[in-house]
């Protein structure tokens, strides 16, 4: 449960190179305050001085004094105004680029706990006008507003003792109103925005896999779950308005009780010569003075329940620590051989074994293919090797060093991954090949682009190595995209190259040219593909043969078809279907 003293603690660290502003934004604001709670005793100057016969001069320079005063008064107000709006708009880059940057190096534990649409929403709306205004404007105006709040009854007191005492008599219920909807307000926004969130992840889900919506002719379901996502959201919104709207107004009809009060003891006052007509009409326009900070008191108070929520929600992202990290002293293997080795390797996820019994070493091998059903195994076993998850029991080496004393980083540069289903970014296609890397030379892309066999298609492209790729390369063939994934693995010469069924969308002879040059660009790798392409299995080194989480064979493909068993069967299935389809 975040207190107080948390929610200010975290708000504070960000505030650190603004500290000169903030000097800015204070100074203004208690200029501002002292200067407009000296325009009321100017009415005083006026109005008693007209009373007592005092000279034309003496009124113009009082007129001029209020004019002076109005002027500066205004003049400071719009220059802390614009202080709070620039600090606010930095204060939310800083807020998302923190989170963002702590997200980004988190492991996949992370999105196994977090929806997507979750997190899109905790970056964008809770970071938003709901936190940002808070942690500056919010603020802020609420300290210029007690300031000014503070002036006035010391002006008032000064005036008149019991008449301000008097006039004070309804804001004590205003505390009182604040601390009994806290927990009303607390748990109504954050109804709202967690069901913000899950609008965002119906949005995120329905968009994302839009091919599948239509081809199973399912928009009008998804259209249906929308509908209802939003009307709970809409619902939620209006509970959390009314009570923001209920609270509001009950501080706004405060101030009307005070000046009833005024008018009548103040009068009451002037009638029996205890104060002067010029002080009931300062007095009266403290009152009014009062409105708008005690407005702003009130929208702070409602305004910190709401980005309370958000800090919280942002705080949990933050606590959220990674279980891949990298050894505060990390090793470094002797030698680049590539050499990996995993010693009765278990994966445990939900207190269910998701890998089991996982046993091999590459080390005589050039490539290893790894093969197996739905479900086998396989892609989690590749992300083993890339250090995104660790064992629950064994130990995977990288040339002799386990994994797991290895810097993560160290361990991604030496092995390049490409996905079943390769990410591209909205991008050209030469930076989707270099993806950031600018210590890879424009020589390198050019011979991973040959490399992938994907030449005589960027020679085609209007633009060269130049063109625009859209969202997820949705410009783009299944076979583009995997051999742009590829280019993009091989430009930085890694040791080992590992895929999972990422040459699926290519035919047979492109697949074949492909490996052939990827040998003669990177003599040395070791190669660890998921596949189930019959030639690959042939010409592998060893086949590792998944089942149910654990390696049930392993061997050379002939050794293997000998035995006739799991893997002899989805061999045969393999080249039957390859057959039928004429590959």
């Amino acid at each position: 449960m975040h207190t107080f003293t948390d929610n200010a603690r975290w708000l504070i660290r960000y505030y650190k190179p603004f500290k000169k502003r903030v000097i800015i934004i204070i100074s203004l604001s208690i200029s501002s305050a002292a200067l407009s709670t000296a325009i009321p005793l100017v009415y005083i100057r006026i109005i008693d001085g007209i009373r007592n016969d005092v000279s034309y001069e003496y009124l113009v320079k009082s007129a001029l004094l209020f004019f002076l005063l109005g002027v500066l008064s205004s003049t400071s107000g719009f220059l802390g105004a614009a202080q709070r709006a620039k600090t606010n708009l930095q204060l939310q880059w800083a807020f998302r680029q923190t989170v963002f940057s702590h997200i980004i190096r988190l492991d996949q534990s992370f999105l196994d706990t977090y929806r997507l649409g979750d997190v899109v929403t905790r970056l964008t709306d809770d970071v938003g006008d709901k936190l940002c205004w808070f942690s500056c404007s919010g603020i802020f105006r609420a300290l210029g507003s007690a300031l000014l709040i503070l002036f006035c009854l010391g002006a008032m007191f000064y005036i008149h003792p019991l008449l301000a005492l008097l006039a004070l008599i309804p804001y004590p219920l205003q505390l009182v109103i604040h601390f009994t909807s806290t927990d009303v307000l607390d748990k109504r926004f954050r109804n709202l925005q967690n069901m913000i969130s899950h609008v965002n992840q119906v949005i995120e889900t329905c968009f994302s896999g839009i091919r599948i919506v239509q081809a199973y002719c399912m928009e009008n379901q998804q259209a249906l779950r929308f509908a209802n996502a939003a009307d709970q959201r809409a619902k939620a919104e209006i509970s959390a308005e009314k009570s923001h709207i209920f609270v509001h107004q009950l501080y706004a009809y405060f101030w009307q009780i005070g000046q009833v009060i005024v008018l009548m003891a103040g009068g009451w006052m002037v009638m029996n010569q205890q104060i002067t007509i010029g002080e009931f009409v300062a007095f009266d326009q403290y009152i009014v003075f009062l409105v708008w900070p005690i407005f702003d008191i009130g929208g702070l108070l409602v305004g910190y329940r709401r980005a309370a929520v958000s800090i919280r929600r942002l705080c949990e992202f933050e606590a959220f620590q990674p279980k891949i990290v990298a050894p505060d002293e990390p090793c470094t293997p002797a030698s680049r051989i590539g050499r990996i080795e995993c010693s009765d390797v278990y994966l445990n996820r939900c207190d269910q074994d998701v890998l089991s019994r996982i046993s091999f070493d590459t080390s005589h091998h050039r490539m290893i293919a790894i093969v197996g059903g739905v479900g086998a195994g396989k892609t989690t076993l590749l992300e083993m090797i890339c250090r995104f998850h660790d064992p629950s029991h064994g130990v995977i080496k990288l040339d002799g060093i386990p994994l797991t004393v290895q810097d993560p980083s160290a361990i991604r540069r030496r092995i390049a991954y490409i996905s079943q289903e390769p990410l591209l970014f909205t991008d050209t296609i030469r930076n989707n090949i270099r993806f950031g890397r600018q210590w890879i030379t424009e020589e390198a892309v050019e011979q991973a682009i040959d490399v992938a066999q994907l030449r005589n298609e960027v020679n085609r492209f209007p633009n060269g190595m130049d063109t625009l790729i859209g969202l997820r390369g949705i410009t783009l063939s299944g076979g583009q995209k995997q051999r742009i994934a590829i280019a993009r693995a091989i430009a930085e010469k890694p040791d080992i190259l590992v895929l999972d069924d990422a040459t699926a969308h290519l035919d047979a002879d492109t697949e074949k040219d492909l490996w052939e040059q990827i040998y003669r660009f990177l003599p040395s790798i070791r190669v660890i593909v998921v596949t189930h392409r019959t030639d690959i299995l042939e010409k592998a080194d060893w086949v590792l043969v998944m089942k149910n989480g654990a390696l049930v064979e392993e061997g050379h493909h002939s050794k293997l078809k000998a035995l006739n068993g799991e893997y002899a069967r989805i061999y045969t299935r393999q080249l039957y279907a390859e057959t039928i389809r004429g590959d």
